[in-house]
């Protein structure tokens, strides 16, 4: 009897210890896929996260792009500087129409001569002969200017704006003469200031040498400065391509002190936002991203 019984007890506890095996094997397995499926989860949303850097990325270079166009639009005036100096008006607004039908966010091209005390009337006299029977150059106030080593006026403007504008001296505004000082000094593509209330506007610059006296010296181009060149533009009509709908994403240029110029007001700032610089001159312009829930489960079916 005592060996039976011994026998039956080695038996309940074998498989006593094959169900616990058994268990312990169920458990393992379910842990390993639980594992795997957190470790799965995770690594798709990772690929996520990266192919949204990625879209970022692209989109960016998107912006960067119509900053490139807007510069060549400036550029093509640059290298008319053998003929800016006796450009009519009407050849400037030729030149204007077609940089605007091919980019519809400019709002509008200017000339801005660097004039000393001893050309303001001869200018003032080829302004008239481009029909502008009243120009003189004004100040900010729209008081005819005072004597001073040299004048800055808006001379050509496209679209043509009020005939009390023509001749607004651009010398008496500081942030204005700062940038054009700047641009000046190391030539190339400058900015002024990129909003203006109601919204926001971008405002480039660029000079244009006497072409008579190419030099790319502090001093030489100081003196062989003829005027310089700006471009407005629409930030919105600019940003417009990379600001599409991205599946739940939220998308928006971001300017460093001026806030966001396009695109979403407000973005979640608990949650990491993905952040691109853009090649704006002179100013620290981002496009920042928020992915959203949605975006992953559009992009790795989730």
């Amino acid at each position: 009897m005592s060996g039976s019984a011994g026998k039956k007890e080695t038996a309940e506890v074998a498989r006593l210890s094959f169900a616990v095996a058994e268990s312990a094997l169920v458990v393992a397995g379910l842990l390993t896929s639980t594992l795997s499926f957190v470790g799965l989860r995770s690594l798709e949303r990772r690929e996520a996260r990266l192919s949204f850097e990625a879209e970022v990325t692209r989109r960016a270079a998107q912006v960067d792009r119509e900053i490139d166009h807007l510069g060549y639009v400036l550029e093509s005036l640059q290298k008319s500087n053998d003929i800016i100096g006796t450009l009519r008006r009407s050849d400037f607004s030729r030149i204007a129409t077609e940089a605007r039908r091919q980019h519809p966010g400019i709002l509008e091209l200017t000339y801005v001569p660097v004039v000393s005390r001893s050309e303001r009337h001869a200018l003032e006299r080829e302004a008239r002969r481009d029909g502008l029977e009243e120009f003189r150059i004004r100040d900010k106030d729209g008081h005819v200017a005072g004597d001073r080593p040299s004048y800055r006026p808006e001379l050509y403007v496209h679209p043509a704006p009020p005939a009390r504008r023509f001749g607004a001296d651009l010398a008496t505004d500081p942030a204005f003469v700062r940038a054009a000082d700047q641009v000046t000094d190391r030539g190339g593509l400058g900015a002024l200031s990129a909003q203006r209330a109601g919204r926001a506007e971008g405002h480039l610059i660029a000079p244009i040498y006497r072409p008579e006296s190419p030099t790319f010296v502090r001093v030489g181009r100081r003196a062989s400065i003829q005027g310089h060149v700006t471009l407005r533009f629409a930030v919105s009509t600019l940003a417009a391509p990379a600001l599409e709908a991205a599946d739940d994403a939220q998308l928006q240029v971001f300017a460093a002190g001026l806030g966001v110029l396009a695109g979403s007001p407000k973005m979640d700032v608990e949650e990491p936002s993905v952040a691109r610089a853009l090649a704006y001159p002179d100013q620290a312009w981002t496009l920042r991203a928020q992915p959203g829930p949605a975006w992953f489960a559009a992009h790795h079916g989730w």
